[in-house]
C-alpha cells in the first residue's frame, strides 16, 4: 500500500509541475529567496550569526541567488540602522557586502548617538528638576523622593518628539547609503 501511495504522490507532483507556469515559478523562487536572505539578515542583525557564516550561507548559492540575497541583506540592513540599535554591526555588514569602508558614515552614526543620548540625558534631567521643584512648591521634599520619569506623560512626549527628530537626520543617511550603494 505504501508504494502505491508513493507512486501516487509521485504522480501527483509531476501533474502540480505541469499546472505551475514559468512565471509562478519565478515568484515561487523569488519567494524562497527573499525567506533565506530576511532570515540571514534577521540572525546577523540579532547578532545569532557572524559576517564569516552569512558568507558560507551565501557561497552555498548560484550567483544570481547570491546576488538578489546581497541586495536584500543590504537593504533589510540599512533599514534597520537605529541610533538604539547596534549600528556598527550593520555598518560592518553593509561594508561587507559592498566590500568597501564607510568611514564617513560612521564617523556621522557615532556622532549623532553620542549627541542623541546627551540630548536624551539632559532632557530627562531637566524634566526630573522641573517634577521635583514642581513637588517642593507643593511642601513635598527629602532625599527620599525618587522621580519616575518614564511614567510621566511629559517625558513620554518629549521622548517621542527627541526620537522624531534624530530619526528624521537618521533618514537622511539612510537614504544618502541607499544612493550611495545602490
Amino acid at each position: 500500500m505504501g508504494e502505491i501511495k508513493s507512486t501516487l504522490d509521485i504522480a501527483m507532483e509531476r501533474l502540480k509541475k505541469i499546472e505551475i507556469t514559468e512565471k509562478e515559478r519565478d515568484e515561487i523562487k523569488r519567494k524562497e529567496i527573499s525567506q533565506k536572505a530576511s532570515g540571514l539578515a534577521t540572525r546577523y542583525i540579532e547578532g545569532s550569526i557572524s559576517l564569516y557564516d552569512v558568507q558560507k550561507e551565501i557561497d552555498k548559492m548560484d550567483v544570481n541567488t547570491k546576488e538578489m540575497i546581497k541586495e536584500i541583506l543590504l537593504s533589510r540592513l540599512i533599514e534597520e540602522l537605529s541610533l538604539q540599535s547596534n549600528y556598527e554591526r550593520l555598518i560592518m555588514g553593509i561594508e561587507w557586502i559592498k566590500g568597501k569602508e564607510l568611514n564617513e558614515v560612521k564617523d556621522e552614526l557615532e556622532y549623532m548617538a553620542k549627541q542623541f543620548e546627551r540630548e536624551k540625558a539632559n532632557l530627562r534631567k531637566n524634566l526630573e528638576d522641573k517634577i521635583l521643584d514642581s513637588l517642593r512648591i507643593s511642601g513635598i521634599e527629602g532625599s527620599a523622593i525618587l522621580v519616575n520619569i518614564d511614567s510621566s506623560d511629559l517625558w513620554k512626549k518629549e521622548e517621542i518628539e527627541l526620537n522624531r527628530t534624530y530619526e528624521a537626520k537618521l533618514k537622511i543617511i539612510k537614504d544618502r547609503l541607499k544612493g550611495l550603494l545602490g
